[in-house]
């Protein structure tokens, strides 16, 4: 499940790979892998929302700097792997 959770992550399905993670967590509350992967995704998620906010406000600079951060953050979810 948390590898299926991954698979959604990576392909930017970001509202599934939620929802796939908190089906793992309920089953494993411990489960450390999926803690660190729904905490990535919440931030990925977050970050694109408030970089289409700010584009939507005209405020194209800083919507770009928030999708840029969304893409680190998303890349830095490799080395977990």
């Amino acid at each position: 499940m948390v590898l299926r959770a991954m698979a959604l992550f990576l392909s930017a399905k970001l509202s599934d790979a939620l929802a796939q993670l908190t089906a793992v967590l309920q089953l494993d509350p411990d489960n450390r892998r999926a803690n660190t992967l729904r905490s990535r995704v919440r931030d990925v998620k977050r970050l694109k929302e408030e970089g289409k906010s700010l584009f939507s406000a005209g405020l194209w600079d800083v919507a770009i700097l928030k999708w840029n951060d969304a893409l680190q953050v998303r890349s830095v979810f490799y080395h977990l792997l």
